[in-house]
């Protein structure tokens, strides 16, 4: 008897819903579909989300959810998150908004930055007129460090400090074998510089 009128109790929501309840009934509400608090564990991802009222907790996180398997366009079920990379996904160009062009189509800039565009001549002259100042740092950027590596191939080829450099040939003769190797070095990485662009 006594533990029948515990069962009758009116008891809260221990999620703190504002649901009461007899005792008896409360599992009933936590454990069904009634409790707008429960949680509800993403089986994608992992993360607890609250239930909400109708359900729209659960809703607007698999909605976002980037854990979770969809059908690619490129017929493939993998995780949402897939898409941001999926070569097969139409894509905005930045320059003209043409949506039906497929990632794998975009171009990236010929002067370095990370930006890809459509690749026609608008989008491409509309980038880098907007973008000059961008792309003369990058350049700067990039000389600088060619710079480096240039002054970093020079004091290799310097001939050690022990021994005194062969003086300069006064007659015009032929070059001595020595500078004959520093130019074809200086040669090679003045080309190997210019020829990335």
């Amino acid at each position: 008897m006594f533990f029948e009128a515990e069962l009758d109790n009116v008891v809260l929501c221990p999620n703190d819903c504002s649901f009461s309840c007899a005792a008896r009934v409360l599992m009933n509400h936590l454990n069904g579909n009634q409790c707008p608090k429960r949680m509800f564990q993403c089986k994608a991802c992992g993360q607890q989300v609250e239930r909400g009222d109708k359900g729209e907790g659960v809703k607007d996180h698999l909605a976002k959810c980037v854990e979770r398997n969809v059908r690619c366009v490129c017929g493939q079920d993998l995780p949402l998150s897939h898409q941001i990379t999926c070569d097969e996904v139409s894509v905005k160009c930045q320059w003209c908004d043409q949506t039906t062009l497929k990632r794998k189509d975009q171009q990236p800039c010929t002067m370095g930055c990370a930006e890809m565009m459509c690749g026609t001549a608008t989008c491409r002259d509309d980038h880098d007129s907007n973008r000059t100042v961008e792309h003369v740092r990058f350049l700067c950027k990039k000389l600088q460090m060619q710079e480096g590596v240039i002054a970093d191939l020079q004091q290799r080829l310097q001939p050690p400090r022990s021994k005194p450099a062969p003086p300069p040939n006064p007659t015009g003769g032929p070059a001595s074998p020595q500078t004959r190797q520093r130019s074809a070095s200086l040669s090679a990485v003045t080309s190997k510089f210019f020829s990335s662009k």
